[in-house]
């Protein structure tokens, strides 16, 4: 909020003036929410005050919208980043469990955009394979995401939860691993800890 009011000049946002009122773009730090309070009563229930009304809504949509076009980029880069691996799986290797896990090992680029780590879950939702590996044995097979990658064949999002292995807030990117068939023999997914710098951090910051 207060970023709103004190860049209104860069963003084209143009105040009336008030005689005798302090200029809101010139408010400083303090409670951003204080802040846009006393900015409100200085405009006033009048046509000056609906004119800031209406353009601060209007910039607030526009950053809004920038800001949910750039997560909706990085989301659809990650989920696609699954896909791609997932499609490099194949059944020989559920078999050995040793040689997944070399496989996720050594795609270090493709970990890297999953701060909360990456694994391979089998059919029954228990994962054989992950980096970390601490979270080998996890089952999930009852959270919705996994159930729509196992059961539905369906790339997925899941809302924010409580994960399993690292007990913390996050949400999780899962996708179908199929066979030459189609069928589907696994799942691959991918978790960002929201208490931890990710992909949103530097959206938001930017």
């Amino acid at each position: 909020v207060r970023f709103i009011i004190r860049g209104n000049e860069d963003a084209g946002l143009h105040l009336p003036d008030r005689p005798g009122h302090q200029d809101p773009a010139l408010v400083e730090d303090g409670d951003a929410v204080g802040n846009l309070e006393r900015t409100l009563q200085l405009m006033g229930d009048d046509d000056d005050g609906h004119a800031f009304l209406q353009c601060l809504g209007a910039q607030q949509l526009g950053v809004v919208s920038i800001l949910a076009a750039d997560i909706d980029q990085e989301v659809g880069d990650r989920v696609r980043a699954l896909e791609t691996v997932a499609g490099e799986i194949t059944p020989g290797m559920l078999g050995d469990t040793a040689v997944l896990q070399k496989f996720l090992e050594n795609r270090t680029v493709f970990r890297s955009l999953y701060g909360g780590g990456v694994a391979f879950f089998r059919q029954d939702g228990i994962a054989v394979a992950s980096v970390p590996p601490e979270r080998i044995g996890t089952n999930v097979s009852d959270r919705e995401y996994m159930i729509a990658a196992l059961k539905e064949g369906k790339s997925t999002i899941s809302r924010p939860v409580i994960g399993r292995f690292s007990k913390s807030p996050n949400f999780v990117m899962a996708v179908p691993v199929r066979d030459t068939q189609g069928k589907v023999i696994g799942a691959l997914a991918g978790v960002t800890e929201l208490g931890r710098p990710s992909f949103l951090n530097r959206i938001t910051e930017s």
